[in-house]
C-alpha cells in the first residue's frame, strides 16, 4: 500500500476536497482493498490484498454521538444527499451517526459499502466502478 497517498486521501477527504469516486479510484492505485471507518473508536483501518493493513485516526474531531437505533432510511437518504454535493463529509458523518451507524466498511473492489449499527443491524449501498471521468 502506498502510506502516502492515503494519508493525502483521508485529509483531502475530511476537508471535503475530495468526491466519493476520486477517492475510491486514488485508492485503488494506492492498493487498498478495502476500509473501516470506526466511528466510536475515531480510527480507520485500510487494508490491502496483501493482509498488510494501516490503522490511523479519524481525523473528525467534533462528532456526536451514535444513536442507538439504527435507520437503514436515513442512512440511504443521507448517502443520496452526499452523491447530489447537497452535505459536506462531516455533514454526512454527522448524519450517518445520527442514524445509528458505528462503523462502516468500503469494499473499493466489490464496489459497496455497509453501514453497521450498534446492534449489528446493517445497510449496504452500491457504488459504480471507479473510472477517469470527472
Amino acid at each position: 500500500m502506498n502510506y502516502t497517498t492515503i494519508l493525502i486521501c483521508q485529509g483531502l477527504s475530511a476537508e471535503s476536497k475530495i468526491t466519493f469516486p476520486e477517492l475510491v479510484k486514488r485508492l485503488l492505485e494506492a492498493d487498498v482493498d478495502s476500509y473501516d471507518i470506526d466511528l466510536v473508536g475515531k480510527r480507520v483501518t485500510y487494508y490491502d490484498v496483501y493482509d498488510s493493513s494501516l490503522h490511523v485516526g479519524f481525523g473528525l474531531n467534533e462528532l456526536p454521538p451514535v444513536h442507538e437505533r439504527f435507520d437503514a432510511e436515513a442512512v440511504a437518504q443521507a448517502v443520496k444527499r452526499s452523491q447530489r454535493g447537497e452535505i459536506d463529509y462531516p455533514s454526512f458523518i454527522s448524519e450517518i451517526m445520527n442514524a445509528g451507524v458505528s462503523m462502516y466498511t468500503a469494499y473499493l473492489n466489490g464496489r459497496r459499502v455497509v453501514y453497521k449499527g450498534l446492534d449489528g443491524q446493517s445497510h449496504t449501498e452500491h457504488f459504480p466502478p471507479a473510472t477517469d471521468k470527472p
